[in-house]
């Protein structure tokens, strides 16, 4: 394959091999290790506590997903706002660079939270809580909660990968629909900030109203509700937290080589979701870029951008 060839089909064929190949082989099976025993122990522990007697499930269902998703929420930015505000050298190495991108952390601010603070409130005050309702109101919850019917480890990975396909499914083809729409997308976005020079990770939750409805509360939950009780409730707060910490890390301006949501391949890393966020012509899905290098909908100047760095690679190790 010539490297200096542009057209479609090349610069196709050269994504594929650029996701795949970008990590060490290494990396990748202590990758798969570490994210095997992550949910392997997070299932013991839940399965060792989990001895509740539970009378109103609707109630129950609903307060201990909205804990889940607001510790993880605020752990995970309470983590990135120390690097934000402290500024270590040793994480410049991680900091998402481009040709015609560049993110300066020194524009943080408190002032910046403030500002996307109302937002983010309303979201998760609102806008996340008020599907719940229906569930308390009728004292039902969609998946099973005993203990008898616990998952192991293996299931309830299988679990969340079907969750992981059914929620890209519905994200890439949602994306493309509402960016075939600039009207539509225009109002769901006016509230943005200019993310072109900023990148930080609570921006992950300060969208529209309708959008975090459309885009983060319908997709996460898709997958689950298909299973209905074949999901335990166990595997669905473990879910949570994943997608928690991969939303707020795709939005951070980092990418993090050892991160358990990047290191499995084809993954739609930051730099995937900044040329989303800049551009809007591509780059439609969430968890990875297959849909778009099937597709033909990957952003010209992201091509552009991975074609630079691969041949920067090729010239490195020769």
């Amino acid at each position: 394959m010539k490297i200096n060839d542009h057209s479609d089909k090349t610069v196709d064929i050269f994504l594929y091999n650029f996701l795949k190949n970008n990590k060490k082989d290494q990396l990748y099976s202590l990758g798969f290790i570490l994210l095997f025993f992550f949910f392997a122990f997070l299932f013991t522990f839940l399965h060792a506590i989990w001895k509740l007697q539970i009378r109103n499930q609707g109630l129950f269902f609903a307060l201990w997903t909205i804990v889940t998703h607001e510790i993880t929420f605020i752990t995970i930015n309470l983590i990135m706002i120390v690097l934000y505000s402290r500024k270590p050298k040793i994480m410049d190495q991680f900091q998402v660079i481009t040709d015609d991108y560049n993110w300066n952390i020194n524009t943080f601010s408190y002032s910046t939270i403030l500002s996307v603070l109302p937002r983010i409130l309303l979201n998760h005050c609102i806008t996340f809580p008020i599907v719940f309702l229906p569930f308390v109101s009728y004292n039902i919850c969609p998946f099973s909660v005993s203990k008898e019917s616990f998952p192991n480890p293996i299931k309830a990975i299988l679990n969340i990968i079907f969750f992981i396909f059914i929620c890209e499914l519905w994200y890439y083809w949602m994306n493309r629909l509402v960016h075939s729409y600039p009207n539509i997308l225009n109002f769901l976005q006016r509230d943005r900030r200019n993310l072109q020079e900023e990148e930080y990770s609570f921006y992950s939750d300060a969208q529209h109203p309708i959008y975090y409805l459309i885009f983060y509360i319908i997709p996460i939950n898709l997958g689950p509700f298909l299973l209905g009780e074949r999901t335990h409730l166990s595997t669905y707060l473990v879910w949570i937290s994943y997608i928690v910490i991969f939303r707020n890390e795709i939005y951070s301006g980092y990418n993090f080589p050892w991160s358990i949501v990047t290191i499995i391949p084809y993954t739609a890393n930051t730099e995937y979701h900044v040329y989303n966020r800049k551009y809007g012509d591509g780059n439609f899905g969430f968890f990875f870029a297959i849909f778009d290098a099937v597709c033909g909908t990957m952003s010209k100047e992201y091509k552009q951008f991975l074609s630079k760095q691969y041949k920067f690679s090729l010239n490195k190790q020769n």
